[in-house]
């Protein structure tokens, strides 16, 4: 009887690991499953110092790998499809950058002074900024060089050219 009692303690705290990717409760989940654990050990324990020692070498050894393997395999599963947001794919713009890449090469003003960063106006509409190099006042024309992840790169532009 104890030791269907394991079992069934080590078979939920397996159900309970795979519950805590899908429901967000600050690990709450992950507690229960510990304790499963723990209330396996333990039990294992009382019933022969051999049999807890090779159990809990065993779920030492047993569970890091099932939790990289959930890991692994959750993601692509029918349920992980769902429940997991989807990897960006690499090179690809988001809806925002793609805004941030047409304006690579027009003109604005520094709102505020760029020491490294600050503000800029372009087109009409207000963006982070970073200086490509010196700082800059507000004030001052600026050129868009580049963008880097959601701030633009600027210059300022020279009165004559």
């Amino acid at each position: 009887m104890m030791a269907v009692t394991i079992i069934a303690l080590l078979l939920a705290a397996m159900m309970l690991i795979v519950a805590e990717f899908f429901i967000p409760v600050m690990g709450i989940v992950a507690i229960a499953a510990v304790l499963a654990i723990a209330g396996a050990v333990t039990l294992a324990f009382m019933h022969d110092g051999t049999a807890g020692t090779l159990l809990l070498l065993g779920v030492l050894v047993f569970f890091p790998i099932y939790i990289a393997l959930l890991i692994r395999a959750l993601p692509n599963s029918p349920l992980g499809k769902r429940a997991f947001l989807k990897q960006a794919e690499a090179g690809r713009l988001t809806p925002e950058q793609e805004s941030l890449a047409q304006l690579v090469g027009q003109e604005g003003v520094a709102e505020t002074p760029l020491r490294l960063s600050g503000a800029v106006r372009v087109n009409g509409k207000r963006y982070q900024a970073m200086a490509e190099s010196d700082h800059i006042d507000a004030g001052k024309t600026v050129r868009v060089l580049r963008f880097d992840g959601m701030d633009l790169i600027v210059a300022p532009v020279e009165p004559n050219g």
